[in-house]
């Protein structure tokens, strides 16, 4: 919960670098509950537009999550008017857009994002081995619904140890 006040802080340092958009009197407690207050509305308000919009997140490819942004700073002018201000609707939405690159990457470099392959996938020795065994164990996970667990204990390649021995040389009795 701290680091995520700090990231929504720094993100909003950095978008006040940006011209019509400032703390009133930036002191570092106001800042900070500046970023807690922006917490609690990405936290609450933001999630439910961004679901009663998600068609339109789609159709944009994506683009509409500025807009919502921008929306959730103009929504923190208007909650605390008094401490942060944005005075243009275009610097809003640049703000926005700064806004989710600062905070993605602040996220990513402090570990609040979920990894793409967790670090305990749990492989087997043999897996572990060879690299390729392991993005390939991992697609096919993904692509039949299996858990890491299972997908770890898929086998891909089947090591034959002992040579087959061809149809003549097999004795009387001996079946396939």
């Amino acid at each position: 919960m701290l680091v995520r006040i700090l990231v929504n802080a720094l993100a909003l340092l950095v978008i006040t670098l940006l011209p019509d958009i400032h703390f009133v009197e930036p002191t570092v407690l106001r800042v900070l509950f500046v970023a807690m207050v922006l917490g609690v509305i990405n936290a609450f308000v933001k999630p439910i537009v961004q679901f009663l919009t998600l068609r339109f997140i789609f159709i944009t490819f994506g683009f509409a999550v500025v807009i919502i942004n921008a929306i959730m700073l103009l929504l923190l002018n208007v909650i605390i008017p008094g401490m942060f201000a944005v005075d243009s609707l275009i610097w809003a939405l640049i703000a926005g857009a700064l806004m989710g690159l600062v905070s993605g990457f602040f996220e990513n470099l402090l570990g609040l994002q979920i990894p793409i392959m967790p670090e305990d996938f749990g492989l087997q020795p043999a897996l572990a081995a060879d690299p390729s065994m392991v993005f390939q164990t991992k697609m096919i996970s993904e692509v039949f619904g299996l858990n890491e667990g299972l997908a770890a204990e898929v086998p891909l390649a089947v090591e034959v140890t002992e040579p087959v021995a061809d149809h003549d040389e097999l004795q009387e009795g001996e079946e396939r």
